[in-house]
């Protein structure tokens, strides 16, 4: 799958089940701690939150090894998506030209030298991650995803061992 049609369905399900208004009532959860907590933020290992722009990103982490560009045609949104990649992460803002605002969309992680919190970690076992995590909502070959209310965690474990955690935030 190509890496922008892969934002377009991140963006397309966080607004379809990342977006959740929370539901009346006690909420009865038999998940983990973490997934009861729920987000990406139990897992960031970053200095700079998900609500960071390329200034903050740059700051913190410094000049990418290399950026990729994609944009829609004139005529359509005027939404660009910007992936700066970085030894063992990517980094993937969401850009509109128009009205001049961004957004950090994703961090892809890659590398098990990259620091999560909360347990997760590349390399782990599969069956390891799924405990910690929990049922995930949407599972897409080598993809499990879980929604929260304003993020998802996405596990990629083409075999037993997680392979690369994407972690992204809902638009506002």
């Amino acid at each position: 799958m190509s890496s922008a049609r892969h934002v377009l369905i991140a963006v397309i399900l966080l607004s379809l089940y990342g977006c959740d208004a929370p539901e009346e009532g006690p909420e009865v959860d038999d998940r983990p701690d973490l997934a009861r907590v729920g987000g990406v933020q139990d897992v960031w290992g970053f200095e700079f939150g998900m609500d960071a722009d390329r200034e903050r990103v740059r700051h913190e982490l410094g000049s990418p090894a290399s950026v990729s560009e994609s944009s829609a045609p004139e005529s359509a949104s005027g939404l660009e998506v910007e992936r700066w990649y970085y030894d063992g992460f990517q980094v993937t803002f969401l850009i509109n030209v128009r009205e001049e605002y961004e957004h950090l969309l994703a961090v892809r992680i890659e590398d098990p030298k990259v620091p999560l919190r909360g347990g997760l970690r590349i390399g782990m076992r599969l069956d390891a991650a799924l405990e910690l995590l929990g049922e995930p909502r949407v599972v897409d070959g080598a993809s499990r995803v879980y929604f929260y209310r304003d993020s998802t965690i996405e596990v990629v474990a083409p075999a037993t061992t997680v392979e690369a955690v994407q972690l992204s935030r809902a638009l506002p």
